[in-house]
């Protein structure tokens, strides 16, 4: 009689240990989300933007920026705290907090229905702190990770209550199913990565009726109506776009077995992490092996318990097995598989902790218990510090970034630029300076109005790491301001020198020729774009001028017939130019890179539209000149490109004049004056500013790269619009 009270107290012991638990887990959460405060990748970055434009009532994204994938309900969560705390990105990072706290109480829920209230305990130690990826991935803003944490963990818990109650044949009502529905749909819409949840919830949903759905149809019914409900910002998203988002699956990208299998286990060590923090190499397989050993162990002792076990217990604990089972087959068949990161291993680790919290409290013997205890101590006690060390870190350097960040504000405000061209790894200076400046890397398109402002600004500042702009500046002969702010430097202020050039005419060209002798004047040096030279499966390509007299050749420009970060060419990267004077060939320049810039008017662009790279050489008296293109040394693997044009160029004419704002703005007036309905092709600073200030509508413009202009069904390739009327604007 004595043994209900002491079984009461015990009970209720691991209750208030597990509470204590959770806001110990949720304390290191913020925590973590203040350690991340400073926004320093591309992705939270993205989020960031998302929750500060939905916080200001600016936009109500239904996918992450970008993307035709992933829904915005985490940083709508982000967003109501920005709304609370301001645009910070501590603020950003309780968003994903907020989702992580969900899914960790839920996980208490589960696997105390599983194992008990001491297996409860047992699974919120285990998912407290590690692994180390899963833990850092909780206060950082990365857009639909946590959801899909707090999806799985709700919903296979609920489902296999809901299977126990079918089971046993007790009532349930249709708010049960079509409250499951919603869950079920809202997952979907947020991460596809639920989808092994939602299978083994459905699984346990099917055994629990034993075949018999007919008796449960209104429910199945109210079900179906809750996912449609939950799933209806997809569907409606992609009836209006072309369904795009069933193109995002990687399912059909998977590698051969052998190396899939080899991947998913090379991935879930990185979900570790500990060779990062302490350099140890045994770290990551001591810890995997510990974490799979627990969760074995649970599997085992939940199969070997079954006949004894109630219903309730059973549906968790297979809910647990089915979830992990299911979810490794999808990864390790997917082309997941391919990308060397631990991020989608993530949301298998609340069913491996309930596994864990069963092989704590489900087996008879107390010393395989102790001993399942002791193994989950260590493994716990030992993520926890690297938990800590890694906050240390990442209060270290959202410090340092957070100057860094204040530094390039700084110099930006000096320069009078609205744009800042740079890396990829600086786009979170636009979510860093409150969106005063766009800062892009010229085509990612992230979120495309900061890529048109970008495109548009009249003037814009440049990263120092900015695609070679040193080299690239160099070689022009530019003057340039610049100042160093966060460890790089800004320039701004760009000034070409006003070059007074020629191109030297085809009839005083006696030859020009590929390596193999074969004539080129027809395809590159007739004008036409239509005929090309391909080098076809050379090593090295090499095109030589023969002059009839000896010139003084300023420099050299090639005009590809694709773009410069085309794909389907394997382009040539690096050039070498040699010059024969007085009988002798001189090397001029020796592998010099072919940068992906280009200018127009009075700045630089990311290029678009066809590859248009020039190259100073300075070779005076030259009889012949030579350039050549080193490929790829792979065997097997010619050159793919295709050249349209070749151009040598000597000092001479008149002096181009500068085109500047006032003359834009007067052929504005003439434009609309002289041709208000006609199509524009004009030179890319010119088309932008004449853009920029509404002066022709967008409608109006062919020949701009889609990535940036994609308005008004007219091509974007450079290709004529031949069905209206139609003008081109040429520089001197």
């Amino acid at each position: 009689m004595e043994a209900e009270p002491k079984n009461a107290r015990r009970f209720e012991t691991a209750d208030v240990l597990a509470w204590a638990a959770l806001a110990l887990g949720v304390a290191a959460r913020v925590a973590g989300a203040w350690a991340a405060r400073a926004i320093a990748e591309p992705d939270p970055t993205v989020v960031a933007l998302m929750a500060r434009h939905m916080a200001a009532l600016k936009d109500f994204p239904v996918f992450f920026y970008g993307q035709a994938y992933m829904g915005s309900l985490e940083p709508a969560a982000s967003a109501w705290m920005v709304r609370l705390l301001g645009s910070t990105g501590f603020a950003v990072n309780l968003g994903p907090v907020l989702f992580a706290a969900l899914a960790l109480f839920f996980l208490w829920r589960w696997a105390r229905d599983a194992a008990g209230p001491w297996g409860g305990l047992a699974a919120v130690v285990a998912g407290l702190f590690g692994p180390l990826a899963y833990f850092q991935f909780q206060y950082a803003a990365r857009g639909g990770y946590m959801v899909a944490l707090f999806v799985d963990a709700l919903a296979v818990f609920a489902a296999a209550r809901l299977a126990a109650r079918l089971r046993a044949g007790e009532p349930v009502g249709w708010r049960r199913w079509s409250g499951l529905g919603l869950l079920a749909g809202i997952g979907a819409w947020s991460n596809m990565i639920v989808a092994a949840a939602l299978g083994a919830a459905a699984l346990l949903l099917l055994h629990g009726m034993r075949g018999r759905f007919w008796r449960h149809a209104a429910g199945i019914a109210a079900g179906l109506a809750g996912f449609l409900a939950g799933f209806s910002p997809w569907l409606a998203w992609n009836a209006r776009h072309g369904w795009a988002s069933l193109e995002m699956s990687q399912i059909g990208g998977h590698a051969p077995l052998r190396e899939a299998l080899a991947n998913s286990w090379d991935r879930f060590l990185i979900l570790q992490e500990s060779r990062y923090v302490d350099g140890d190499a045994r770290g990551p397989l001591l810890l995997a092996g510990a974490v799979l050993a627990l969760a074995a162990f649970g599997a085992g002792a939940a199969f070997a318990r079954r006949r004894a076990a109630p219903l309730r217990e059973n549906y968790a604990r297979a809910g647990a097995a089915l979830f992990g089972l299911l979810f490794a087959a999808i990864f390790a068949t997917s082309g997941f598989t391919r990308t060397h990161t631990a991020r989608y291993w993530i949301p298998l680790v609340p069913g491996l902790a309930v596994l864990a919290g069963v092989a704590c409290a489900a087996p008879r013997r107390r010393a395989v218990r102790a001993a399942a205890w002791l193994l989950l101590a260590a493994l716990a006690l030992r993520q926890a510090g690297l938990a800590v060390a890694a906050l240390a870190a990442a209060d270290r350097k959202s410090a340092a970034q957070l100057e860094a960040d204040r530094e390039i504000g700084a110099v930006l405000a000096r320069t009078g630029a609205t744009a800042l061209l740079a890396p990829l790894q600086l786009y979170p200076l636009n979510f860093a300076l409150d969106e005063r400046y766009a800062v892009s890397n010229g085509r990612q398109t992230f979120y495309e109005p900061n890529l048109r402002q970008a495109e548009l600004a009249p003037v814009a500042a440049y990263s120092s790491d900015f695609n070679g702009i040193g080299p690239f500046l160099a070689q022009a002969g530019a003057a340039y301001e610049s100042a160093p702010a966060g460890g790089r430097g800004i320039v701004w202020n760009l000034r070409r020198p006003p070059l007074a050039l020629r191109e030297i005419p085809a009839g005083e060209i006696a030859g020009l020729r590929d390596a193999a002798g074969a004539d080129l004047m027809g395809a590159l040096a007739d004008g036409n774009l239509d005929t090309v030279w391909a080098p076809g499966t050379r090593t090295d390509a090499a095109i030589e001028w023969t002059f009839a007299a000896p010139r003084d050749v300023h420099s050299v420009q090639f005009l590809f017939a694709h773009a410069m970060g085309a794909e389907a060419f394997d382009f040539p990267r690096r050039i070498r130019v040699e010059a024969e004077i007085d009988g002798q060939w001189v090397p001029l320049l020796t592998n010099a890179p072919v940068i992906p810039l280009e200018w127009s008017g009075p700045r630089l662009y990311h290029p678009s539209g066809f590859a248009r790279p020039e190259f100073r050489v300075e070779a005076r008296g030259a009889r012949a000149l030579r350039a050549t293109f080193p490929g790829d040394p792979r065997a097997g693997r010619g050159l793919a490109w295709r050249l349209a044009e070749a151009v040598a160029l000597e000092p001479g004419g008149a002096a181009a004049p500068r085109v500047d704002a006032p003359a834009v703005a007067a052929l504005a007036a003439w434009l609309e004056r002289e041709a208000p309905s006609a199509v524009v092709y004009a030179p890319r600073w010119i088309s932008n500013r004449l853009l920029a200030e509404g002066a022709v509508p967008e409608a109006g413009w062919a020949g701009l790269a889609d990535r940036v202009f994609s308005a008004g069904g007219l091509p974007r390739d450079g290709a004529g619009a031949a069905d209206r009327p139609a003008v081109c604007v040429v520089e001197p």
